[in-house]
């Protein structure tokens, strides 16, 4: 009986189980249609945002609303989440963005298998999807970190601005360092060739101690510590010739410990300079190296001197070879073999197209949050040191 019925045609001589599909087969249609229409909608009110905090993001007293009631709290939460696991979650989290992108041409096949009759619609409704994920990073971005480029910097709040100066105080102030670097290397740990050597696991749990003393002097700089992470595929970031990323959706600090270990107390220093809201580079870079020179941690303050060696004197051979060749003579040989092996690891990824793109990108990237000198402001850091210790 059940067969018989089953056979049997309607009125307009269409089968009931043709009909049936052609029925899903639109109800299906109208659904994708829907969704399409919900992902339009949810575009338009990203974009609207998007175009709201441009408009704020001139207003000061705005953007120090947002920076500090918003976006540090904001961070916070999601470095305590984060602080659970040892490993960077913001790694994994890239690696996964990274993972879907590739695969978008296995998913558009896959939609061309299994969805032939909507294929169009179907793909039009994942890229919507697409761009609404991009749209919502975007405003997450502008909260959870680019307010901090348009709020009150550590300049405004310190009092401590850049200070240009003539070669004389350059070459001072640059010998100030070389000899805090001689002197500060006696207590370092050495390999049999002579190079900085230490625990690195022992200076990552150090870094909890770094800001104690600033956070005296400057209360603003207050915040929760949280361990850095190193980064599993540090290479990579080399080959970015990228010593650490401070990122804001997982509130982690993150180290590239691939490099030399003597420059990587300082470069946990910056990230977490960068986790207390301090987004411009030449600031960050500032305040690492005079939290390192003003810890009691002996691994730390010698990071610290190096670095700002380095920087300064890059700009005293610029300015006066003769001068910067006397300042030089400052150095102990230890401090010599640790800036030649820091020089010599960074050679091998001078060429490198990848990180000639990268560089290009993240330099529109800071010139559009207001860092007019884009990734040169890294070494504006040496106007600071001037105005600090000149």
């Amino acid at each position: 009986m059940y067969n018989i019925f089953m056979e049997l045609k309607d009125e307009k001589g269409v089968f009931p189980e043709k009909k049936k599909e052609k029925f899903k087969a639109s109800n299906a249609t109208g659904s994708e249609l829907s969704k399409c229409i919900g992902s339009l909608i949810s575009i338009l009110v990203l974009a609207v945002f998007l175009g709201i905090f441009e408009l704020l993001s001139d207003n000061r007293e705005t953007m120090n609303a947002i920076s500090e009631s918003i976006s540090m709290p904001l961070r916070t939460i999601l470095a305590y989440a984060s602080s659970v696991f040892p490993f960077s979650v913001a790694e994994v989290m890239v690696l996964g963005v990274f993972l879907f992108v590739a695969l978008i041409p296995l998913i558009l096949v896959f939609f061309a298998v299994k969805y032939r009759k909507r294929f169009f619609i179907r793909t039009f409704r994942f890229l919507l999807g697409v761009a609404v994920a991009v749209l919502t990073g975007f405003n997450l971005m502008n909260i959870l970190w680019n307010a901090n480029y348009r709020a009150d910097g550590f300049s405004e709040r310190s009092g401590i601005y850049p200070q240009k100066s003539d070669v004389e105080t350059l070459y001072r102030v640059t010998g100030i360092f070389a000899k805090k670097c001689a002197d500060y290397s006696r207590n370092i740990h050495r390999d049999k060739d002579g190079g900085y050597s230490a625990d690195l696991n022992e200076v990552f749990d150090n870094s909890k101690y770094l800001y104690g003393k600033l956070e005296e002097e400057y209360p603003f700089l207050k915040a929760p510590h949280f361990r850095p992470k190193k980064v599993y595929f540090s290479e990579g970031l080399s080959r970015l010739r990228t010593t650490g990323v401070a990122f804001p959706f997982t509130g982690e600090a993150n180290i590239n410990v691939d490099r030399p270990d003597s420059f990587i107390p300082v470069t946990i220093a910056h990230e977490i300079a960068h986790q207390r809201s301090v987004a411009s580079e030449d600031e960050a870079n500032f305040l690492a190296i005079i939290s390192c020179i003003e810890s009691d941690i002996p691994e730390y303050r010698y990071s610290g001197a190096l670095s700002a060696y380095s920087y300064l004197s890059s700009q005293l051979a610029k300015a006066d070879y003769g001068l910067y060749k006397k300042a030089a003579s400052h150095l102990d040989s230890g401090s010599k073999y640790d800036l030649r092996e820091e020089n010599d690891y960074w050679k091998k990824y001078e060429k490198s197209r990848i990180a000639d793109t990268g560089d290009r990108i993240y330099d529109g990237y800071l010139k559009s949050q207001g860092e007019e000198l884009g990734i040169k402001s890294y070494g504006a850091v040496v106007d600071l040191l001037i105005s600090y210790y000149g």
